[in-house]
């Protein structure tokens, strides 16, 4: 299968599947546990800013995380 229309694209996403670059082959795909979907080349633009939304939002996520640890074990000592 490969994703050729921007609305798939982004009903995989919100279905769950993650954008990746795959260096070897120079190629974007979607990644939802060992199910692997092609992205077609007009779309790697719109790919890559979706992959760098979920980084960030990954990162943020994190952060939070170890905020609430570092608060948590504050109030415990």
């Amino acid at each position: 299968m490969i994703v050729r229309r921007l609305d798939e694209l982004i009903d995989l996403v919100l279905k769950g599947y993650k954008p990746y670059y795959h260096r070897g082959v120079g190629r974007w795909y979607l990644r939802r546990g060992n199910r692997r979907i092609l992205i077609d080349r007009n779309l790697d633009g719109v790919a890559e800013e979706i992959h760098e939304v979920l980084e960030y939002l990954k990162n943020r996520r994190e952060a939070v995380r170890r905020e609430l640890l570092r608060k948590a074990i504050s109030q415990i000592m």
